[in-house]
């Protein structure tokens, strides 16, 4: 009541007390926090001094945003919520302040954020350059926007600038990642680039850009569109449009989404109306049906009008438009989907016949059917120079304050090489909880933990890879480096683990044949492929490093020795070549060598040296000349960190469990090695594996705040998130209540977004499921919209966690001119799930669960209905303007989602 009328000013407050000076000049404040450090400051208070303090700082818990109604209690122990002055309230007592008194409190500021840091700076007028690339500092340029007019002050920058650079660095985030200002180098690319570009204003300009996975293609493009942006004004694109096939409801997308897709870009970054676009977004079920089939030119012909519609909504500037389209990850439907390759060459003809258009192509490899249909000669991306990449190393290691030498630098690059993910993982390593860093240490980081930097880039590699056998293929068969379809049979089938009744030598050739990522037409040996030299290159020492820690030194062996066999029944000089390679890393004894060894394999085996034991090195170099001998010692030697081992062994169950392994035998395996702790390396899997065996009690039981407290254990936040939801589907809700917050707690710490997207949704739906802390779910939802729109990326490459926030962010729908930003970016998750089938999972249990569904969209009762036509009545709710039919949209979700956490736990209804 208080708060209520402070805030309306019926009641004449006073904010001359420091604490309301406090609370202005800081982002999020705790209310107790604030008194304890003005305490500290006036140790000789008075009793009137001492109540009007604490009278303060109740009177900023009261209207505070953020305040809850009641104690917050975790753990037993009350916490002091994180509260933030409302900002009327806030310009208000800053215009009391003036800049004086406000720069007095913020200089007292503890710990400030980056905002405060800013605002400190605008006061005292000492702003260092702003980076018009680091959207950290542009948003908390924004935030503190208001702060500087209430007290008078030129904006930093201006309001409808910095909104346009937000909107450029979320374009362009989405299109490269956020590492632009971290950008380095290639200079051949981008002249490359920019040239094409000069052409398209007069004929027609298509690149292609290929390269393995971390190499930065997508940075590359995304530094040349900020370039062409921020360019001369005459020369800048009228738009740039970015498909990405590596989102999942994109892998089989038609033309209608695709333009949909455009459409939602157009208003979201180049300020198009809604109004004037709305209709291409209302892609039907009866559109996608017949372009999905081929047919229907009467839909081909509307869609073109709607690309006419498109463009002529964006801002002309007296000119036919020009326009950049980025396609990326184009190694999703490349060789997979005829259908949508099709539609995405459609939709570029149609853009020609309306504008002049760049068109830029990315894929980790293209078939050779795709370069002739688009008429294009790919660019091949490698690693960065040594110049640039020890640039890159000294860029990142300055913004964290240290100034490395040039000798650092460089073996920093020499142990983790030029790849720009694998210099970005090394720069992770980089010790800060100790204040000052120490170059030492950093060294021996990156030493130890080069196989847990190179692993991040061959998993990459792998979980692109489609086909389950040709993935068996590619590890642990990356020992060898040539493939035939007798190898595949007589070498690899075995240890592989391949059944040739059920797959032929010849049907794997042609599949890793389009495989462009792991493997290379030999042009020297038709019918023959060789894993590509820079991705074995990278990988081959984890390989072997990873199967000794894994006690697979006998598979190890098994292969090369079953090569050495198959080669040495053959007699061409390539044969000799391999069969040599393959003792040589079985590191054979001399004699038998030089019994093998002829002048033609000298060359070839010298060019692969490292990839030897010690001792076969020196027999190759010594082969090889003297000149080459004091090569011999360079392969450092290895070793493995058991936190990386952890690490390894955690990935791996997850994916195991993911890809349908027998449960009963991967627990087995877990406590065979001492790994069935749920606080252990494996705990997430164990925690999985618990609840999907219908087990979910042991798991809560043994995450019991009794149990916690003697064990002294602590859970890795996901275990907490599959208890948590455990429990609320075991509809244990307080239970669940405890178990959400105390992950949501734990996840901020969270390496990726998902985790804390994961905690924040369950937290509020529990609000929301027991009717009370209205004002800590406000908190929670708000910052499930900021955690969404931030890492919506990567949320979509996970459905089933699209469907939990999109039913805890429905209620935007109901009122989009309140936040339009909400309001897209709750449809964009809503057309997802629905694109891709994923909306009502529940659909596949049966008829009847189909006919309850049906009631529920208030179709007629009595007809069979199928998922596709429930999933069409959902779409068709999803794209209606009617309040009623977003009430009945959000309220289906919810129950989709409760319907999935019941079932985990073997309750479903």
């Amino acid at each position: 009541m208080i708060g209520e009328q402070l805030l309306s000013g019926s009641t004449p407050a006073d904010f001359s007390h420091p604490l309301w000076a406090a609370a202005a000049v800081r982002e999020r404040f705790q209310a107790e926090t604030l008194l304890r450090a003005w305490l500290k400051n006036h140790p000789d208070s008075t009793i009137e001094e001492l109540s009007a303090a604490s009278a303060a700082a109740l009177s900023l818990k009261s209207v505070a945003a953020g305040a809850a109604a009641v104690e917050t209690v975790i753990d037993g122990v009350v916490v002091d919520p994180v509260l933030a002055l409302p900002d009327l309230l806030r310009a208000r007592i800053l215009r009391g302040l003036g800049v004086v008194g406000a720069l007095e409190a913020v200089t007292q500021a503890d710990r400030p954020t980056q905002a405060e840091q800013l605002f400190q700076l605008a006061l005292t007028q000492d702003l260092p350059a702003i980076n018009a690339d680091d959207r950290v500092q542009l948003a908390a340029l924004a935030k503190i926007e208001p702060w500087t007019q209430a007290l008078g002050l030129e904006p930093v920058v201006a309001p409808d600038t910095l909104r346009a650079d937000l909107r450029r660095i979320d374009f362009l985030e989405a299109l490269g990642g956020p590492d632009l200002h971290r950008f380095v180098g290639r200079v051949r690319l981008l002249k490359t680039l920019n040239a094409a570009w000069s052409r398209s204003r007069d004929t027609v300009a298509r690149i292609g850009i290929e390269g393995p996975g971390g190499i930065g293609k997508s940075l590359a493009v995304s530094r040349f569109v900020s370039d062409v942006l921020e360019g001369d004004a005459n020369d800048a694109p009228d738009a740039v449009f970015h498909l990405d096939f590596d989102r999942p409801g994109f892998r089989s997308a038609r033309l209608p989404i695709l333009v949909a897709e455009l459409a939602r870009q157009a208003v979201r970054y180049f300020n198009v109306d809604p109004e004037r676009v709305s209709r291409l977004t209302r892609h039907d079920s009866r559109n996608r049906e017949l372009l999905g089939s081929g047919r229907g030119s009467d839909s081909f012909r509307e869609i073109s009008y709607d690309i006419a519609a498109l463009v002529g909504a964006l801002h002309m500037k007296g000119h036919i438009p020009r326009i950049v389209l980025v396609v990326d990850s184009l190694e999703q439907i490349d060789g997979f989907d005829f259908e949508a390759v099709n539609s995405l060459h459609r939709l570029e003809s149609m853009l020609r016949n309306e504008a002049k258009v760049f068109t830029i192509l990315v894929s980790r490899a293209f078939s050779s059917d795709f370069k002739g249909e688009f008429r294009f000669r790919p660019t091949r991306l490698g690693g960065l120079t040594v110049p640039e990449a020890e640039q890159y190393l000294r860029n990142e290691a300055e913004r964290l304050g240290l100034l490395p030498s040039q000798t650092l630098l460089r073996d920093i690059r020499k142990v983790v090489g030029v790849s720009p993910l694998a210099l970005r993982l090394a720069i992770s390593l980089i010790d800060k909880s100790e204040g000052e860093i120490d170059p030492a240490a950093w060294l021996r980081a990156a030493e130890t933990s080069d196989e847990a930097v190179q692993a991040g880039l061959y998993d990459r590699i792998l979980d692109r890879i489609r086909d389950p056998d040709l993935r068996k293929l590619a590890r642990p068969g990356l020992l060898v480096r040539r493939l035939d379809s007798d190898l595949i049979s007589e070498v690899l089938a075995g240890p592989c683990e391949i059944d040739l009744a059920q797959r032929t030598p010849e049907s794997l050739m042609e599949v890793a044949e389009q495989e462009g990522q792991l493997f290379e037409r030999d042009p020297n040996e038709p019918g023959t492929l060789r894993h590509r030299a820079d991705v074995r290159t990278t990988m081959l020492r984890l390989l072997d490093e990873s199967l000794v820690t894994a006690g697979q030194s006998a598979l190890v062996k098994y292969i090369n020795e079953a090569a050495v066999s198959y080669y040495a029944a053959q007699s061409t000089p390539a044969a000799r070549v391999e069969e040599l390679y393959h003792r040589l890393r079985l590191d054979q004894a001399f004699d038998l060598l030089e019994d093998r060894w002829t002048p033609d394999v000298e060359i070839p085996l010298r060019q692969v040296v490292s990839e030897f034991p010690i001792n076969a090195q020196r027999f190759v170099l010594a082969h090889a000349g003297g000149r080459y001998g004091a090569r011999a010692n360079a392969v450092p030697s290895g070793f493995i960190d058991q936190r990386i081992i952890n690490r390894e062994l955690e990935q791996t169950f997850t994916r195991r469990l993911h890809e349908g392994e027998d449960l009963d035998d991967l627990v087995r395996e877990i406590e065979d090695r001492d790994l069935g702790d749920l606080s252990g390396p494996a705990g997430a899997v164990v925690a999985e594996s618990l609840v999907a065996q219908g087990k979910a009690e042991i798991l809560l039981s043994s995450l019991s705040s009794s149990a916690n407290k003697t064990s002294g254990r602590r859970f890795s936040d996901q275990v907490l998130i599959t208890a948590a939801a455990a429990a609320e589907g075991l509809r244990r809700h307080f239970e669940a209540e405890r178990l959400w917050v105390q992950a949501r707690r734990q996840a901020r710490g969270a390496n990726t977004v998902n985790v804390r997207i994961a905690a924040v949704a369950g937290c509020a739906r529990i609000r929301r499921k027991l009717f009370r802390n209205a004002e800590s779910r406000t908190r929670e939802v708000n910052e499930l919209r900021d955690l969404v729109t931030s890492g919506l990326t990567e949320l979509m490459r996970n459905t089933t966690l699209v469907r939990e926030a999109a039913a805890e962010l429905g209620d935007d729908l109901l009122s989009p001119m309140a936040n339009r930003s909400a309001f897209w970016t709750v449809r964009d998750l809503l057309s997802q799930i629905v694109r891709t089938g994923d909306a009502l999972p529940s659909s596949a249990e049966g008829p009847d669960r189909r006919r309850l569904l049906a009631s529920r969209l208030g179709l007629p009762q009595g007809e069979a209905y199928s998922e596709r036509s429930l999933d069409e009545a959902l779409t068709r709710l999803v794209f209606s303007e009617k309040a009623e039919d977003t009430r009945r949209l959000v309220s289906m979700l919810r129950a989709e989602v409760d319907w999935t956490l019941e079932r985990a736990v073997r309750r479903a209804v």
